[in-house]
């Protein structure tokens, strides 16, 4: 435990000593980036559509570019959702879904980290729960070729890549799937969530970064 409180302090001070290196810095010059060319087919997938968000959660969440948009399968139906900020700088930073889904009304009820399929990857799964309603997420901080799970991680990691390449781009990738109400339908979520993700990641990590 003291271990794990002098590692994120340790984060901290890091991300704060840093601060001043990458908000406000002009960055290098970053190839255009258009999320809307992500591939509608993703394995077994298919888009079924974009769902664009109000211009309120647009300011809200600041981003550069975003997608986010509905895929379907024999199995069922898949959201996801990539917002990706070319620097971070103020009033315009990642949020946490454990932030934001709370604010829309889905409360988490499981979290734990596990290996993204078919990668040795590690990335969040949660169940979160609104009323009767339950859905599987997967989230994780995507930056070039590399994916993680901690949030303080991929602040640390953001610092670290300005100072070192002047790049400070990186993306938030959720996916969500709906829970069925069904024996062993939390299992199905979870499953289908976690094979569309092993297709998805490498898809946006060419888009965003090539």
């Amino acid at each position: 435990m003291m271990t794990r409180i002098l590692v994120l302090a340790v984060l901290l001070f890091g991300a704060a000593a840093g601060r001043h290196a990458v908000i406000d810095r002009r960055p290098v010059q970053i190839p255009g980036v258009a999320l809307n060319q992500l591939s509608t087919t993703l394995g077994d997938w298919q888009s079924t559509g974009d769902v664009p968000f109000s211009a309120s959660i647009e300011t809200l969440l600041g981003t550069d570019e975003y997608v986010n948009r509905s895929y379907r399968s024999a199995r069922g139906s898949v959201g996801l959702y990539v917002g990706y900020y070319r620097a971070q700088r103020q009033g315009a930073a990642i949020h946490s879904p454990l932030n934001c889904l709370p604010g829309a009304g889905w409360q988490p009820i499981s979290l734990e980290r596990v290996p993204l399929g078919g990668s040795a990857a590690i990335v969040n799964r949660v169940m979160v729960q609104k009323g009767g309603t339950r859905q599987a997420v997967y989230y994780w901080y995507q930056s070039r070729d590399r994916v993680i799970a901690s949030e303080y991680w991929s602040k640390f990691y953001l610092v670290a890549d300005a100072l070192r390449t002047g790049r400070a781009d990186t993306a938030l990738v959720r996916v969500m799937v709906p829970i069925l109400p069904e024996v062993d339908g939390a299992r199905a979520a979870f499953d289908e969530g976690r094979a569309f993700a092993s297709h998805a990641q490498p898809a946006i990590n060419n888009v965003l970064f090539r």
